[in-house]
């Protein structure tokens, strides 16, 4: 019997099409409906025409997933095992439930819905509730973002007529959403699966970002051919790894590959570490502590720990699935949005906060635009800023004390603040070539590769204080008082390593 399917439009990718029975018992549903209201990024305050939220970026994974299905069953089709068309089920099914509960803003909340230290975690190990799960999800580090954790979670909890259906494969799906790869090395063909949604540079979820990023907001940077490089994907046993199944690229996608890492390079330091969003993203965040708190006691204040406990408890998990009540006045949350969070704030428009975000009228500047600029103006004092940065006096509270004592200004207008960067973004070391028979790694055959995320590394952050102060005097204040702090530094340096030498000389005597 064929399949039914229904088919929407991408202005990105095209005609996307889906089962009918995933549309029904996935796709319209409140679950997955709510992610219309959120928004993708968080750089619309840079880019106005970037409308694009995590719902169409959802069935755009699916869709990219879809293609790299058909991909890898085109390129490997004489060495797949028996059960690729049930790995791949479930593997769509993760492609499209992989973001189902972003928090509202996306990635600027959802460190307030984990505030509780390993609750998210737990939670994932027992709605799984296999041995082997535990064990991998404990013995090992793994960098899964709260989002992802529950997403894992609601899928499991939400979906049951696909996700606990026997076709479908419980674990393997919250593994896949949250990137938790199996120790067994009989289970190197599912890791594939893991790595194809959830690597650290080139998956399906990555690229479709990388694509609709570029397009919606409108910036200018490499173009990708999405149908070039997803038809150079392969899954190959590695003769020289103990036949392990690996995800490579055929030599022929090489130059996809670079237009991607160059697309994602661009964002990275141009639109995410961009000096407006990050004041943006700040204000959004104390924004709404300044909204929760009132809601929540029907006061102000502006006690940092308090507030910070009040958005916590705004930003409760049970809201994604059922009616929550808040504070004195019962305040109701039920699939939480962007729309509500900015209905919360407007029914007080006149906190220091809100009030900037509504208007985007801000009251502080940056003392430097970029991290070239920075480096420009510090380079001399710096030295390597690639280390742990512990003469980095500039960055520092200590900076923070100077200015407000300098320039007589009040500790809440001297922010310090590092760029949000994203997820699982730094390191071309997976990525695999697969050429004249051998898999390779693309870093030793492309080295030039490597470029793209030298710097990533770097510690850098903004400066920002109130706009009637002239920045031009504090920067130069703020040069002088750094040198003069890397050379109380290095004396310091040589007097404990002079120290170190007397107390050595003595144990020996």
């Amino acid at each position: 019997m064929e399949t039914k399917e229904k088919r929407i439009l991408d202005s990105v990718h095209g005609y996307i099409t889906i089962p009918e029975d995933i549309c029904d018992y996935v796709i319209d549903t409140p679950y997955f409906q709510r992610l219309r209201r959120v928004e993708q990024t968080s750089c619309r305050v840079l880019f106005p025409s970037a409308r694009h939220d995590r719902f169409i970026h959802s069935l755009g994974v699916y869709h990219l997933g879809e293609k790299i299905v058909k991909a890898v069953r085109k390129n490997c089709h004489d060495n797949l095992p028996e059960n690729f068309d049930d790995r791949a089920k479930n593997y769509l099914i993760a492609c499209l439930l992989h973001d189902v509960s972003h928090t509202p803003f996306s990635h600027t909340f959802e460190d307030y819905y984990d505030n509780k230290s390993n609750a998210l975690k737990v939670t994932l190990e027992q709605k799984v509730n296999t041995k082997i799960f535990t064990e991998d999800w404990k013995d090992r580090e793994w960098n899964s973002a709260p989002h992802e954790i529950m997403s894992a979670i609601m899928a499991i909890t939400c979906f049951p007529n696909y996700v606990k259906a026997p076709d479908y494969d419980m674990e393997f799906i919250a593994r896949m959403i949250v990137g938790c790869k199996y120790s067994d090395p009989a289970k190197s063909f599912e890791n594939a699966f893991v790595e194809l949604l959830h690597s650290k540079v080139l998956d399906a979820d990555g690229l479709d970002y990388a694509c609709r990023d570029a397009a919606m907001a409108g910036y200018s940077t490499n173009n990708i051919d999405v149908e070039r490089l997803v038809a150079e994907i392969f899954i190959i046993k590695d003769a020289d790894d103990n036949d392990q199944y690996k995800v490579c690229f055929s030599n022929k996608a090489v130059n996809e590959i670079e237009a991607v890492l160059g697309v994602k390079h661009f964002q990275q330091y141009n639109v995410f570490a961009h000096h407006v969003v990050a004041y943006d993203q700040k204000l959004l965040e104390e924004a709404m502590k300044s909204a929760a708190y009132w809601h929540l006691h029907g006061v102000m204040s502006y006690d940092a720990q308090l507030r910070k406990r009040a958005l916590e408890t705004l930003c409760n998990i049970k809201a994604f699935t059922a009616p929550c009540q808040f504070g004195s006045y019962n305040l109701p949350l039920l699939y939480p949005s962007d729309d509500d969070f900015v209905s919360l704030m407007k029914c007080f428009p006149n906190d220091y906060f809100i009030r900037q975000w509504l208007t985007r009228n801000y009251e502080l500047q940056p003392l430097w635009k970029s991290k070239s600029e920075f480096k420009h103006l510090f380079g001399d004092t710096l030295g390597d800023i690639s280390k742990d940065g512990v003469d980095l006096w500039v960055l520092s509270d200590d900076c923070k004390r100077f200015l407000c004592e300098q320039f007589n200004i009040e500790e809440y207008n001297v922010w310090i603040l590092e760029p949000k960067l994203k997820d699982r973004f730094g390191s071309t070391s997976e990525l695999q070539i697969y050429i004249d028979g051998k898999v390779k790694k693309y870093e030793t055959l492309y080295p030039k590769g490597r470029m793209h995320f030298n710097d990533l590394g770097e510690q850098f952050k903004f400066i920002y204080i109130p706009k009637n102060i002239e920045k031009e005097v504090v920067i130069k204040a703020l040069i002088e008082e750094q040198a003069k702090n890397k050379v109380e530094l290095s004396c310091f340096k040589k007097v404990l390593l002079k120290a170190g030498s007397f107390v050595k000389q003595m144990i020996m005597k």
